[in-house]
Formats: C-alpha cells, sequence, structure tokens
C-alpha cells in the first residue's frame, strides 16, 4: 500500500476524514517499523479497526453518539484499505487441499496458517485453526 499516494489524492480530493485516517495509518506504519516486534501492514489495520470497535462501545455507553459516529466512520476507511476478507469456504478448500497432499499432524499448525496466510492475508487465525482442526 502506498500511503503516501492515498494522502496525495485525499488532500487533491478535499476529504478531510480520509485524509486524516491516511495519516493516522501512516503514522501506525511508521509507529510498527521501530517497534520491538513489527508486525505485518494488515495487522496494522486490524489493530486500529479494534481500538475503535471498542472506543464505538466506550462512547455508546456513555451516550456519546457523535463520537460513536466518528468512530464507526473511520473504521468504515480503514477497512477500504484492507485486502477481501476470504469465505470460509476458501479457507476450507485451501486446507483440505494441503491435507490431501500430505500427511499433517496438529503439530503443523503453524505450517498451515502461514500457508492459508500466504494466500490469503486477512484469513483469521482462529478460523483457520478451527477448519484444520475440524479435517485431522
Amino acid at each position: 500500500m502506498d500511503i503516501d499516494k492515498l494522502i496525495t489524492e485525499a488532500r487533491k480530493n478535499g476529504n478531510t476524514t480520509e485524509l486524516e485516517i491516511c495519516q493516522l495509518i501512516k503514522a501506525a506504519f511508521i509507529e510498527n517499523k521501530h517497534a520491538k516486534k513489527p508486525i505485518s501492514e494488515i495487522e496494522v489495520l486490524r489493530k486500529m479497526i479494534k481500538e475503535r470497535e471498542k472506543a464505538v462501545k466506550i462512547y455508546q455507553d456513555a451516550g456519546r453518539n457523535d463520537l460513536a459516529f466518528k468512530e464507526a466512520n473511520e473504521i468504515t476507511f480503514i477497512k477500504m484499505y484492507l485486502p477481501a476478507t476470504p469465505t470460509t469456504e476458501q479457507i476450507y478448500t485451501c486446507i483440505a487441499n494441503l491435507v490431501k497432499s500430505s500427511q499433517l499432524t496438529i503439530k503443523d499448525t503453524k505450517y498451515v496458517i502461514g500457508t492459508v496466510q500466504t494466500r490469503y492475508p486477512t484469513a483469521e487465525k482462529s478460523e483457520i485453526v478451527k477448519i484444520f482442526k475440524s479435517l485431522l
């Protein structure tokens, strides 16, 4: 993702919300590069979404619907930059093909997660593990 290009486009379009989100994403990417254990850009975006989902709930509980709306709007923009999430059927098919092609055991869970996430970067680890265990 070329975040600088997205920032430039948002400035040209005059979309302040998108510009703000792009700047927050860029800051998160920079912070992640300097972290002790850097994570992928997709994980950074997921983390940003989770933080905002928690904030939405807190604001709604406090009766601050204006702030909840702002956070929900940010979630929508952040999700635009995530690759499409694979369906359960796509993940199932990928794992089933892995299981057919080799003798996998529960000890191969990390390998399966890595292989599936290489093909589908936004696939959730928990869903991969659940499907893999069901196929063993």
